[in-house]
Formats: structure tokens, sequence, C-alpha cells
């Protein structure tokens, strides 16, 4: 029983030695999917961001308590990582003046949807 013991150990020092090992290879992708952006942003004469960022939508119905999940509620828009980039999206939004009401607009970093749990 000692050996199988010893076996199952050795399988699961395996296992997380390779979840760290994803974990940070994929933090090494990213990181330098974000060099190789801006490298090229620098070359092509833009002023790159540090981060990528993303305008998000969501439109509630006036009056109307829905269940719909947030994550299902909220719309991509259009993401940037220049100074220039930001500067096209933001003439091109329509003013928040214009919008129907209820709406929100979000500006968050990174590359994923926001969750809620991110507020909390």
């Amino acid at each position: 029983m000692e050996i199988s013991e010893k076996k199952e150990q050795e399988n699961n020092n395996n296992i997380s030695q390779t979840t760290t090992l994803d974990s940070s290879s994929t933090a090494d992708i990213i990181d330098k999917e974000s060099e190789e952006r801006q490298a090229r942003d620098l070359k092509a004469g833009l002023h790159p961001l540090k981060h990528k960022f993303i305008f998000w939508y969501t439109r509630r119905t006036p009056g109307v308590r829905t269940q719909t999940s947030y994550e299902d509620n909220i719309k991509k828009i259009v993401e940037f990582s220049t100074v220039e980039g930001f500067w096209v999206c933001y003439c091109h939004l329509a003013r928040p003046s214009l919008l129907p009401s209820p709406t929100d607009l979000h500006l968050f970093k990174g590359r994923n949807p926001p969750s809620m749990g991110g507020f909390c």
C-alpha cells in the first residue's frame, strides 16, 4: 500500500506542477502578445497604452425587473490599445444624452468580459 500511496502523491505533485506551469505560460503568452502589440504600435508611429481597454454597453428595460444575468446583458462595443484608437472610438460613440434611458456605457481594462464579482 505504501507504494501506491507514493505513486498517488507523485501524481498529485506532477499535476500541481503542470497547473503552475500552465498558469505561468499563459501569463508569459499574454505578456509577449502585449509587448509585440506595443512594438507594432510604436513602429507605426502610434502611442500605445500600457493595457488594452474595451467599451461595453448594457441596456435595461425601464420599469421592468428581470432575472437576465449581467453577463448575458453586457455587450462589447469596441476595444483599443493606443491613444489614437481611444479617440477614434470615443469620437464615434453616441453621446450618452442621446442614448435611451436606462443605458450604461462601461470602460474596462483587459480582454475578458467584466463580471459582477469584480465589483464587490
